[in-house]
């Protein structure tokens, strides 16, 4: 797991099989990627059922729609998650490997709360305080070379940036809003654990959604707790420059967003339909 241009240093974070953060790189989902597709059939099987890749200075980070997504040096924690669930005895079926956004959103929202940010989910994949994004998620499926369905789903938190380094007026840092600023590695360590968590509950109940998990909520019902996009008037950008406005009304069981457009006709939406989704101006 490690290249001559780059230094990664091993970490043990209980419940992974490797885990490492990087002094540099230029993304963390492009390197679990290449470790994916490796020919080299041991050092997949290393990476076991969960493992996961980190930095505080990823030079060419992308988000959604291929948008460039860079931070100075050490003001941000990026983060991949490499989640191959064929290794596990009990493997989850591939279609349930769309949750991992949301899974990590959780795990992200509740790692950010223990810190004193209280953020919110912004459908799909952005943590938001105060309407303001402090980390956005991608996740991307992948085929590994014996055929198998893996995923890497990889989040950015800003985390020690100032006002002037925010790459846009309405993003924000835990720095910003008075978080405890814990070094990212234990950050890393918070985050992972309560992701781990998350995804090996969702597991147990089968890869269901709706399933009651060990705590007797089910994920959706999770989702529909903190998701802070539920009861705001949206726009919904559609391929084809097609928009639809309403009220995003709740969370479909499959994850979709549901809206209520004007005339009261209420349409799920998923995230692969979706360009963007933001407050209608």
């Amino acid at each position: 797991m490690q290249s001559t241009s780059k230094q990664l240093t091993p970490l043990n974070i209980p419940g992974y099989a490797r885990a490492g953060f990087f002094s540099q790189t230029e993304s963390t989902n492009t390197d679990a990627l290449k470790l994916l597709a490796s020919p080299d059939a041991t050092a997949r099987e290393k990476l076991g059922e969960l493992s996961v890749l980190a930095t505080d200075d990823q030079r060419a980070g992308r988000g959604r729609l291929d948008r460039q997504w860079t931070t100075p040096a050490g003001s941000a924690l990026c983060a991949t998650f490499i989640v191959r669930p064929h290794a596990s005895t009990q493997p989850l079926r591939s279609e349930a490997l769309r949750w991992l956004t949301m899974i990590l959103a959780l795990a992200a929202r509740q790692t950010l709360v223990e810190q004193g940010v209280d953020a919110g989910i912004k459908w799909p994949n952005d943590l938001v305080v105060g309407g303001r994004k402090i980390a956005g998620i991608l996740a991307q499926l992948s085929i590994e070379p014996t055929g198998e369905m893996s995923a890497v789903v990889g989040i950015g938190i800003n985390t020690a940036m100032n006002p002037s380094q925010l790459p846009f007026e309405t993003a924000t840092s835990m720095a910003i809003e008075g978080a405890k600023s814990p070094d990212n590695l234990e950050l890393l360590q918070a985050l992972a654990a309560s992701f781990a968590d998350i995804y090996r509950r969702f597991a147990e109940a089968g890869g269901d959604a709706s399933a009651p998990l060990t705590s007797g909520v089910s994920l959706v019902e999770l989702l529909r707790l903190h998701t802070i996009t539920l009861g705001q008037e949206v726009a919904v950008h559609l391929p084809g420059d097609d928009i639809v406005q309403g009220v995003a009304v709740d969370l479909a069981d499959d994850g979709e967003i549901m809206v209520r457009d004007p005339r009261g006709r209420v349409k799920s939406y998923a995230v692969g339909d979706v360009v963007h989704l933001r407050p209608a101006s």
